[in-house]
């Protein structure tokens, strides 16, 4: 195992990171659940990982990003995101070949640096407790659909951390990233080199558009056991007597967010999928069909798409 040092996340990242997570910023996350810190990573560190991205990809250890899709009967279909490349540092010979991103994995100093300025969030820590995965989008118009990072158990997802490495990206390339906090408005990131994006993995759905060049980034997923409790899953009539409101800032928004936002998740199934779309349009579809069999879901679901359509 690489014996971890003081090398450059620890001398120049993560004191940029430190700088930059104020008390404001804490408060714009539990209050809109996201922030963005532009320009955050310096650019020469960027490019030292972005080229371990490269590398990786040059080397095949960019794996193709699938979905796995449960069928009846315990059966499942994996479909894949098409040019979308991933590598999860979990993989020993991913992380051997990348210095940069291998000293990022093995140090637990960024969880340490969010949980001084949000400790409410009950961050674990260890290496089983954080994600690191990196991304190369080829293009050609590929993206995610609308989705949360943390849709439920067994899930422990917290706290997603974004970072971009595109130099020189321009208006018309495509990729970036739009986040849709429940009942509010998009707002749409720009995926620049540097730029760093937080949002509550259990809160903000959000997806990738289309994307017309390369794209590099990479994503760091921070966990908690102060997850999917049944006050984040279980919808009860006593949520259904009061406005939809509040579930803005619940994760128990997830429950109805297929719903309120049907359209938008169906266009970004098909821009995503492609030709292998109708498999997660059936399923999105049967999801909706059993949701609003009740009628009490069905009339705070109208509640809901009422409130979203007035605040255009």
């Amino acid at each position: 195992m690489r014996v971890c040092h003081q090398g450059i996340f620890q001398t120049v990242m993560l004191s940029e990171l430190r700088n930059s997570l104020t008390e404001s910023s804490v408060e714009v996350l539990m209050h809109r659940g996201f922030f963005v810190l532009k320009d955050l990573i310096n650019p020469d560190i960027c490019c030292r990982l972005r080229d371990e991205i490269q590398m990786l990809n040059n080397l095949g250890l960019m794996k193709p990003n699938q979905v796995k899709f449960l069928l009846s009967e315990g059966k499942s279909q994996t479909v894949t995101k098409p040019h979308i490349f991933e590598a999860d540092l979990h993989d020993p010979e991913s992380r051997c070949n990348c210095e940069l991103f291998g000293e990022l994995f093995e140090s637990d100093e960024i969880v340490d640096i969010v949980t001084e300025m949000m400790p409410h969030l009950h961050l674990s820590t260890g290496q089983s407790a954080k994600t690191v995965k990196l991304q190369y989008n080829e293009g050609f118009g590929a993206c995610f659909p609308w989705h949360y990072d943390n849709p439920g158990k067994p899930n422990k997802r917290k706290l997603t951390m974004l970072i971009y490495l595109n130099e020189n990206w321009k208006p018309g390339d495509g990729g970036e990233l739009a986040l849709w906090p429940f009942l509010g408005e998009q707002e749409v990131v720009e995926p620049t080199m540097g730029t760093v994006v937080f949002f509550l993995s259990d809160r903000i759905l959000h997806r990738v558009l289309p994307c017309y060049k390369p794209r590099f980034c990479f994503t760091i997923w921070m966990e908690s056991q102060d997850v999917n409790g049944d006050s984040d899953l279980l919808l009860r009539m006593s949520h259904l007597s009061k406005s939809p409101e509040a579930l803005v800032k619940s994760p128990l928004q997830r429950v109805i967010s297929r719903a309120v936002y049907a359209d938008a998740y169906e266009t970004s199934l098909r821009e995503c999928f492609g030709d292998s779309c109708r498999l997660p349009i059936l399923l999105h579809q049967k999801h909706l069909e059993n949701l609003l069999k009740d009628p009490a879901v069905s009339n705070f679901v109208g509640k809901a798409l009422r409130i979203k359509d007035n605040s255009r």
